[in-house]
Protein backbone atom coordinates (compact mmCIF):
# COMPACT_ATOMS: atom_id res chain seq x y z
CA UNK A 1 0.00 0.00 0.00
CA UNK A 2 2.86 2.57 0.46
CA UNK A 3 3.33 2.98 -3.31
CA UNK A 4 -0.52 4.00 -3.00
CA UNK A 5 0.35 6.28 -0.22
CA UNK A 6 3.19 7.91 -2.06
CA UNK A 7 1.05 8.54 -5.19
CA UNK A 8 -1.76 10.30 -3.52
CA UNK A 9 0.52 12.48 -2.37
CA UNK A 10 2.06 13.57 -5.52
CA UNK A 11 -1.20 13.82 -6.77
CA UNK A 12 -2.39 15.77 -3.91
CA UNK A 13 0.78 18.20 -4.67
CA UNK A 14 0.62 18.69 -7.87
CA UNK A 15 -3.11 19.29 -8.05
CA UNK A 16 -2.85 22.00 -5.30
CA UNK A 17 -2.41 24.24 -8.54
CA UNK A 18 -6.22 24.64 -7.88
CA UNK A 19 -5.98 26.41 -4.82
CA UNK A 20 -3.86 29.42 -7.16
CA UNK A 21 -6.88 29.54 -9.38
CA UNK A 22 -10.23 27.31 -9.02
CA UNK A 23 -10.09 25.70 -12.21
CA UNK A 24 -6.78 24.39 -12.31
CA UNK A 25 -7.93 22.23 -10.59
CA UNK A 26 -9.14 20.81 -13.83
CA UNK A 27 -7.06 21.96 -16.12
CA UNK A 28 -3.34 22.02 -15.55
CA UNK A 29 -3.51 20.48 -12.28
CA UNK A 30 -5.26 17.77 -14.15
CA UNK A 31 -2.33 17.35 -16.90
CA UNK A 32 0.56 17.71 -15.03
CA UNK A 33 -0.92 15.33 -12.17
CA UNK A 34 -1.05 12.60 -14.85
CA UNK A 35 2.32 13.26 -15.77
CA UNK A 36 4.07 13.27 -12.54
CA UNK A 37 1.95 10.03 -11.47
CA UNK A 38 2.91 8.40 -14.61
CA UNK A 39 6.61 9.10 -13.88
CA UNK A 40 6.51 8.19 -10.40
CA UNK A 41 4.50 4.50 -11.23
CA UNK A 42 7.73 3.75 -13.43
CA UNK A 43 10.24 5.14 -11.15
CA UNK A 44 8.59 2.99 -7.95
CA UNK A 45 8.33 -0.28 -10.15
CA UNK A 46 11.64 0.19 -12.31
CA UNK A 47 11.99 -3.32 -10.77
CA UNK A 48 9.29 -4.95 -12.33
CA UNK A 49 8.15 -3.03 -15.33
CA UNK A 50 7.31 -4.44 -18.44
CA UNK A 51 7.28 -3.31 -22.03
CA UNK A 52 3.70 -2.73 -22.67
CA UNK A 53 3.32 -1.12 -18.41
CA UNK A 54 6.25 1.38 -19.89
CA UNK A 55 4.24 2.26 -22.70
CA UNK A 56 1.31 3.57 -20.50
CA UNK A 57 3.39 5.49 -18.41
CA UNK A 58 4.41 7.17 -21.95
CA UNK A 59 1.39 7.50 -23.25
CA UNK A 60 -0.11 9.60 -19.77
CA UNK A 61 2.95 11.33 -19.93
CA UNK A 62 2.75 11.88 -23.21
CA UNK A 63 -1.01 13.13 -22.63
CA UNK A 64 -0.33 15.32 -19.09
CA UNK A 65 2.45 17.35 -20.55
CA UNK A 66 0.48 17.65 -23.73
CA UNK A 67 -2.46 18.89 -22.31
CA UNK A 68 -1.08 20.72 -19.14
CA UNK A 69 1.58 22.92 -21.94
CA UNK A 70 -1.51 23.30 -24.35
CA UNK A 71 -3.56 24.88 -21.40
CA UNK A 72 -0.38 26.98 -20.61
CA UNK A 73 -0.15 28.35 -23.63
CA UNK A 74 -3.49 28.81 -24.74
CA UNK A 75 -3.92 31.08 -21.70
CA UNK A 76 -1.30 33.32 -22.40
CA UNK A 77 -2.04 33.56 -26.08
CA UNK A 78 -5.77 33.04 -26.55
CA UNK A 79 -8.30 36.33 -25.64
CA UNK A 80 -10.73 34.14 -26.13
CA UNK A 81 -10.08 31.72 -23.67
CA UNK A 82 -9.14 34.43 -21.03
CA UNK A 83 -12.62 35.75 -21.39
CA UNK A 84 -14.11 31.55 -20.70
CA UNK A 85 -11.78 31.45 -17.99
CA UNK A 86 -11.95 34.48 -16.27
CA UNK A 87 -15.42 34.92 -16.78
CA UNK A 88 -17.01 35.36 -12.96
CA UNK A 89 -18.59 31.98 -11.85
CA UNK A 90 -14.87 30.88 -12.30
CA UNK A 91 -13.35 34.43 -10.14
CA UNK A 92 -15.38 34.30 -7.67
CA UNK A 93 -13.83 33.49 -4.49
CA UNK A 94 -15.45 29.66 -3.39
CA UNK A 95 -16.15 28.89 0.48
CA UNK A 96 -13.05 26.63 2.02
CA UNK A 97 -14.93 23.28 2.63
CA UNK A 98 -15.83 23.63 -1.94
CA UNK A 99 -12.14 23.85 -1.88
CA UNK A 100 -10.92 21.42 0.32
CA UNK A 101 -13.71 18.92 -1.33
CA UNK A 102 -12.80 19.57 -4.99
CA UNK A 103 -9.34 18.97 -4.20
CA UNK A 104 -9.95 15.29 -2.36
CA UNK A 105 -12.00 14.25 -4.87
CA UNK A 106 -9.74 15.53 -7.46
CA UNK A 107 -6.09 14.35 -6.09
CA UNK A 108 -8.43 10.60 -5.53
CA UNK A 109 -9.80 10.85 -8.86
CA UNK A 110 -6.34 10.74 -11.24
CA UNK A 111 -4.73 8.08 -9.09
CA UNK A 112 -7.83 5.89 -9.53
CA UNK A 113 -7.58 6.84 -13.29
CA UNK A 114 -3.95 5.35 -13.28
CA UNK A 115 -4.14 2.60 -10.51
CA UNK A 116 -4.96 -0.17 -12.99
CA UNK A 117 -1.03 -0.23 -14.67
CA UNK A 118 -0.03 0.50 -10.62
CA UNK A 119 -2.21 -2.62 -9.62
CA UNK A 120 -0.94 -4.85 -11.97
CA UNK A 121 2.71 -3.55 -11.24
CA UNK A 122 2.47 -5.01 -7.80
CA UNK A 123 0.73 -7.81 -8.47
CA UNK A 124 3.57 -8.94 -10.71
CA UNK A 125 5.63 -8.12 -8.02
CA UNK A 126 3.58 -9.49 -5.40
CA UNK A 127 3.81 -13.01 -7.82
CA UNK A 128 0.43 -12.67 -8.81
CA UNK A 129 -0.34 -14.34 -11.91
CA UNK A 130 -1.10 -11.42 -13.69
CA UNK A 131 -1.89 -11.24 -18.04
CA UNK A 132 0.47 -9.47 -19.68
CA UNK A 133 -1.85 -9.81 -22.78
CA UNK A 134 -3.91 -7.71 -21.20
CA UNK A 135 -1.46 -5.24 -20.41
CA UNK A 136 -0.61 -5.12 -24.10
CA UNK A 137 -4.08 -4.68 -25.07
CA UNK A 138 -4.74 -1.78 -22.97
CA UNK A 139 -1.82 -0.05 -23.58
CA UNK A 140 -2.54 -0.14 -27.12
CA UNK A 141 -5.63 1.36 -26.87
CA UNK A 142 -4.58 3.67 -24.74
CA UNK A 143 -1.89 5.05 -27.21
CA UNK A 144 -4.57 4.45 -29.54
CA UNK A 145 -6.80 7.20 -27.86
CA UNK A 146 -3.89 9.61 -27.88
CA UNK A 147 -3.10 9.56 -31.35
CA UNK A 148 -6.44 10.24 -32.08
CA UNK A 149 -7.00 13.38 -29.66
CA UNK A 150 -4.08 14.75 -31.10
CA UNK A 151 -4.83 14.10 -35.12
CA UNK A 152 -8.09 15.50 -33.88
CA UNK A 153 -6.03 18.95 -32.04
CA UNK A 154 -4.47 18.80 -35.42
CA UNK A 155 -7.16 18.88 -37.91
CA UNK A 156 -9.35 21.47 -35.36
CA UNK A 157 -6.51 23.48 -36.02
CA UNK A 158 -5.93 23.57 -39.37
CA UNK A 159 -9.59 24.10 -39.97
CA UNK A 160 -9.86 27.38 -37.87
CA UNK A 161 -7.08 28.65 -39.70
CA UNK A 162 -8.67 28.32 -42.86
CA UNK A 163 -12.02 29.83 -41.25
CA UNK A 164 -11.83 30.91 -37.58
CA UNK A 165 -15.34 31.63 -36.92
CA UNK A 166 -16.59 28.10 -38.57
CA UNK A 167 -17.34 25.00 -36.58
CA UNK A 168 -15.04 22.11 -37.67
CA UNK A 169 -16.58 19.75 -39.70
CA UNK A 170 -13.85 17.98 -41.50
CA UNK A 171 -11.85 14.85 -40.99
CA UNK A 172 -12.36 13.11 -37.34
CA UNK A 173 -14.76 15.67 -36.60
CA UNK A 174 -16.94 14.46 -39.61
CA UNK A 175 -17.27 11.20 -37.99
CA UNK A 176 -17.54 12.42 -34.13
CA UNK A 177 -18.89 15.49 -32.88
CA UNK A 178 -15.75 15.67 -30.04
CA UNK A 179 -13.23 13.37 -31.34
CA UNK A 180 -10.25 14.79 -28.91
CA UNK A 181 -13.02 13.95 -26.10
CA UNK A 182 -13.56 10.60 -27.75
CA UNK A 183 -9.94 9.51 -27.82
CA UNK A 184 -9.32 10.81 -24.36
CA UNK A 185 -11.80 8.18 -23.14
CA UNK A 186 -10.68 5.75 -25.20
CA UNK A 187 -7.31 6.29 -23.19
CA UNK A 188 -8.87 5.64 -19.90
CA UNK A 189 -10.75 2.92 -21.12
CA UNK A 190 -7.62 0.94 -22.38
CA UNK A 191 -6.73 1.74 -18.90
CA UNK A 192 -8.96 0.01 -17.36
CA UNK A 193 -8.97 -2.60 -19.53
CA UNK A 194 -5.91 -3.82 -17.82
CA UNK A 195 -7.81 -4.67 -14.29
CA UNK A 196 -8.64 -7.83 -16.63
CA UNK A 197 -5.25 -9.34 -16.37
CA UNK A 198 -3.96 -7.87 -13.21
CA UNK A 199 -5.34 -10.33 -10.78
CA UNK A 200 -6.88 -7.56 -8.80
CA UNK A 201 -8.66 -8.02 -5.37
CA UNK A 202 -11.88 -6.33 -5.14
CA UNK A 203 -11.14 -3.23 -3.75
CA UNK A 204 -8.05 -2.93 -6.09
CA UNK A 205 -11.40 -3.15 -8.84
CA UNK A 206 -13.60 -0.78 -6.53
CA UNK A 207 -10.68 1.71 -6.87
CA UNK A 208 -9.88 1.66 -10.50
CA UNK A 209 -13.64 1.15 -11.74
CA UNK A 210 -14.32 4.30 -9.41
CA UNK A 211 -11.75 6.40 -11.27
CA UNK A 212 -13.00 5.14 -15.27
CA UNK A 213 -16.09 6.23 -14.38
CA UNK A 214 -15.61 9.36 -12.73
CA UNK A 215 -13.10 10.39 -15.52
CA UNK A 216 -15.79 8.84 -17.92
CA UNK A 217 -18.95 11.12 -16.22
CA UNK A 218 -16.48 14.12 -16.23
CA UNK A 219 -15.56 13.90 -20.00
CA UNK A 220 -19.64 13.80 -21.44
CA UNK A 221 -20.33 16.68 -18.76
CA UNK A 222 -17.55 18.62 -20.52
CA UNK A 223 -18.82 17.55 -23.93
CA UNK A 224 -22.19 18.57 -23.51
CA UNK A 225 -20.99 21.96 -22.23
CA UNK A 226 -19.00 22.23 -25.47
CA UNK A 227 -21.70 21.32 -27.59
CA UNK A 228 -23.92 23.95 -25.44
CA UNK A 229 -21.02 26.40 -26.35
CA UNK A 230 -20.82 25.63 -29.66
CA UNK A 231 -24.98 26.17 -30.75
CA UNK A 232 -24.16 29.59 -29.11
CA UNK A 233 -21.56 29.86 -30.87
CA UNK A 234 -22.29 29.50 -34.48
CA UNK A 235 -26.26 28.84 -33.83
CA UNK A 236 -27.36 30.71 -37.09
CA UNK A 237 -25.44 29.22 -39.18
CA UNK A 238 -27.97 26.62 -40.72
CA UNK A 239 -25.15 23.96 -41.68
CA UNK A 240 -24.72 23.54 -37.79
CA UNK A 241 -27.94 21.72 -37.39
CA UNK A 242 -27.38 18.94 -39.49
CA UNK A 243 -24.12 18.31 -36.91
CA UNK A 244 -26.21 18.46 -33.91
CA UNK A 245 -28.54 15.48 -34.69
CA UNK A 246 -29.15 12.84 -37.10
CA UNK A 247 -33.01 12.60 -36.30
CA UNK A 248 -33.36 16.45 -37.77
CA UNK A 249 -32.41 15.57 -41.46
CA UNK A 250 -34.68 12.17 -40.75
CA UNK A 251 -37.24 14.44 -38.53
CA UNK A 252 -37.97 11.95 -36.22
CA UNK A 253 -39.75 13.75 -33.59
CA UNK A 254 -42.37 15.45 -36.39
CA UNK A 255 -43.24 11.58 -37.42
CA UNK A 256 -43.39 10.59 -33.96
CA UNK A 257 -45.85 13.94 -33.73
CA UNK A 258 -47.83 13.27 -36.78
CA UNK A 259 -50.50 10.63 -35.26
CA UNK A 260 -51.15 12.91 -32.82
CA UNK A 261 -52.21 16.31 -34.06
CA UNK A 262 -55.91 15.10 -34.81
CA UNK A 263 -56.71 14.16 -31.23
CA UNK A 264 -55.53 17.26 -29.89
CA UNK A 265 -55.88 20.72 -30.37
CA UNK A 266 -52.59 21.84 -29.59
CA UNK A 267 -49.24 20.17 -28.63
CA UNK A 268 -47.09 21.82 -26.31
CA UNK A 269 -43.46 20.66 -26.54
CA UNK A 270 -41.24 21.97 -23.66
CA UNK A 271 -37.90 22.71 -24.36
CA UNK A 272 -34.43 23.26 -21.77
CA UNK A 273 -34.00 27.11 -22.37
CA UNK A 274 -30.68 26.31 -24.89
CA UNK A 275 -30.62 25.86 -27.95
CA UNK A 276 -29.41 21.93 -28.29
CA UNK A 277 -30.23 19.01 -29.69
CA UNK A 278 -33.60 18.23 -27.99
CA UNK A 279 -34.65 21.95 -28.56
CA UNK A 280 -33.57 22.43 -32.36
CA UNK A 281 -35.59 19.02 -33.00
CA UNK A 282 -38.77 20.52 -31.18
CA UNK A 283 -38.32 23.75 -33.44
CA UNK A 284 -38.09 21.35 -36.53
CA UNK A 285 -41.14 19.82 -35.42
CA UNK A 286 -43.11 22.56 -34.17
CA UNK A 287 -45.78 24.80 -36.42
CA UNK A 288 -45.47 27.87 -34.20
CA UNK A 289 -42.87 29.16 -30.77
CA UNK A 290 -43.98 30.51 -27.68
CA UNK A 291 -40.95 31.93 -26.42
CA UNK A 292 -40.61 32.86 -22.44
CA UNK A 293 -38.29 35.34 -21.63
CA UNK A 294 -37.27 37.14 -18.55
CA UNK A 295 -37.81 41.20 -18.63
CA UNK A 296 -33.77 41.51 -18.25
CA UNK A 297 -30.81 42.75 -20.70
CA UNK A 298 -29.56 39.09 -21.00
CA UNK A 299 -32.70 37.93 -22.51
CA UNK A 300 -32.73 40.51 -24.87
CA UNK A 301 -29.25 39.34 -26.28
CA UNK A 302 -30.49 35.47 -26.06
CA UNK A 303 -33.44 36.20 -27.98
CA UNK A 304 -31.14 37.34 -30.78
CA UNK A 305 -29.79 34.65 -31.03
CA UNK A 306 -32.48 32.87 -30.60
CA UNK A 307 -34.07 34.40 -33.36
CA UNK A 308 -31.00 34.08 -35.44
CA UNK A 309 -31.47 29.92 -35.50
CA UNK A 310 -34.99 29.84 -36.32
CA UNK A 311 -34.46 31.92 -39.40
CA UNK A 312 -31.77 29.21 -39.90
CA UNK A 313 -34.26 26.65 -39.28
CA UNK A 314 -36.89 27.90 -41.34
CA UNK A 315 -34.35 28.46 -44.29
CA UNK A 316 -33.22 25.05 -44.51
CA UNK A 317 -36.00 22.38 -42.47
CA UNK A 318 -38.94 23.67 -41.53
CA UNK A 319 -39.99 26.81 -43.66
CA UNK A 320 -43.41 26.85 -41.79
CA UNK A 321 -41.89 27.55 -38.73
CA UNK A 322 -43.25 31.09 -36.97
CA UNK A 323 -42.89 32.32 -33.62
CA UNK A 324 -46.49 32.11 -31.82
CA UNK A 325 -45.60 34.87 -29.03
CA UNK A 326 -43.19 36.25 -26.86
CA UNK A 327 -44.00 35.47 -22.74
CA UNK A 328 -42.36 38.09 -20.91
CA UNK A 329 -41.86 37.15 -17.15
CA UNK A 330 -40.91 39.25 -14.03
CA UNK A 331 -42.28 42.64 -15.82
CA UNK A 332 -42.28 45.50 -14.13
CA UNK A 333 -43.82 48.29 -15.78
CA UNK A 334 -42.45 50.96 -13.62
CA UNK A 335 -38.71 49.95 -14.54
CA UNK A 336 -37.00 51.25 -17.63
CA UNK A 337 -35.34 48.08 -18.25
CA UNK A 338 -38.62 46.15 -18.65
CA UNK A 339 -39.79 48.64 -21.34
CA UNK A 340 -36.80 48.49 -23.36
CA UNK A 341 -36.87 44.41 -23.33
CA UNK A 342 -40.69 44.45 -23.82
CA UNK A 343 -39.74 47.00 -26.82
CA UNK A 344 -36.70 44.69 -28.27
CA UNK A 345 -39.12 41.74 -28.02
CA UNK A 346 -41.24 43.09 -30.33
CA UNK A 347 -38.96 44.32 -32.76
CA UNK A 348 -37.46 40.79 -33.03
CA UNK A 349 -40.74 38.89 -33.55
CA UNK A 350 -41.89 41.63 -36.08
CA UNK A 351 -45.21 42.43 -33.83
CA UNK A 352 -46.79 45.51 -35.12
CA UNK A 353 -47.89 46.31 -31.38
CA UNK A 354 -46.03 49.46 -29.47
CA UNK A 355 -44.04 48.43 -26.35
CA UNK A 356 -46.26 51.49 -24.64
CA UNK A 357 -49.16 50.12 -25.69
CA UNK A 358 -48.91 46.71 -24.97
CA UNK A 359 -47.50 46.97 -21.74
CA UNK A 360 -50.95 48.84 -20.71
CA UNK A 361 -52.66 45.32 -20.77
CA UNK A 362 -49.41 43.47 -18.80
CA UNK A 363 -50.29 41.96 -15.40
CA UNK A 364 -48.57 42.20 -12.35
CA UNK A 365 -46.16 39.87 -12.85
CA UNK A 366 -45.92 38.46 -16.68
CA UNK A 367 -47.38 39.19 -20.33
CA UNK A 368 -48.01 37.70 -23.30
CA UNK A 369 -46.89 39.55 -26.70
CA UNK A 370 -49.03 37.67 -29.03
CA UNK A 371 -48.73 38.15 -33.06
CA UNK A 372 -50.54 36.07 -35.88
CA UNK A 373 -49.14 34.53 -39.10
CA UNK A 374 -50.09 37.81 -40.71
CA UNK A 375 -47.41 39.89 -38.12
Amino acid sequence: MSYLYLLLALSFAVSALGWIYFIYFFSLGYGFTISVLSIATAIIFRDVITWPALLSCVVWLVFGLRLGMYLLLRERRSETYKHILYQPENTVKKPAFVMWSVWIMCALLYVGQISPVTFYLHNLREGLPVSEGWMWAGAIVAALGVIIEMVADAQKSAAKKVNARRFVDTGLYRIVRCPNYFGEVLMWTGSFVICFGACCSLWQWVVAALGYIGIVYVMFSGARRLELRQVETYGAMPELFVKLNSLIESKELEKALQPLKGKYDVIFIDCPPSLGMLTVNAFVASDGILVPMQAEFYAVEGLSQLMMTIKGIKQKYNKNLTVAGILITMYNPHLLLSCVVLRHGCEDIGCGSDARTASDNLQAGETAVQTSGAG
